[in-house]
């Protein structure tokens, strides 16, 4: 706190004198307020660390990855560009009826659900929903980065970024280059 001394003189002339006063101002609550301040924002900036979601993308190597997933359990997601989504259902070697759809509740979060529900219904907990994301030439970011964020909020534990091979071009043709 703020001291203030005053000088008294004793003598007792007949002038009247000035009489000075000297503050001394305590700055240690001040001190102690910046350390408080300097601690909460130590410790707020060591909570909000930006996390990275992983994308898993197929071995390049090995050609068998579309074999080890079963044509039942596949869900194949085709992005492009104002927020339209084709998909299918199973392997595209085999021709499945392509759909569209968009990014809304009603969308891409429903038909992730059906899937799940429908695998779900099989009773066999060795048929889980592989979500296949072969994104068109004309697909953003933002479109991918929409699609993982569905892929977290409906807890899909498999799913994977692949190009897009021959049948797949012939599925939906002029969609890729």
């Amino acid at each position: 706190m703020a001291t203030i001394e005053t000088a008294q003189h004793s003598k007792s002339s007949g002038v009247k004198k000035l009489v000075k006063k000297s503050t001394r101002v305590d700055l240690t609550p001040m001190v102690d307020l910046g350390f408080l301040l300097i601690t909460f924002f130590v410790f707020t900036s060591a909570l909000s660390k930006p996390r990275v979601m992983p994308v898993n993308e197929p071995n390049d190597k090995d050609s068998s990855v579309y074999s080890k997933v079963c044509a039942s359990c596949a869900l194949t997601l085709a992005p492009v560009s104002n927020g339209v989504i084709y998909y299918y259902e199973g392997m595209a070697e085999d021709k499945p009826a392509v759909k569209t759809t968009g990014f809304s509740a009603d969308g891409l979060r429903s038909i992730i659900l059906q899937k799940k529900a429908a695998l779900a219904a099989l009773n066999d907990a060795s048929k889980e929903l592989v979500l296949i994301i072969k994104p068109g030439d004309e697909s953003t970011c933002r479109n991918f980065v929409d699609m993982l964020d569905e892929v977290l909020i409906n807890n899909v534990k498999h799913y994977f970024l692949a190009e897009p091979d021959a049948a797949d071009r012939l599925l939906i043709p002029g969609l890729w280059k």
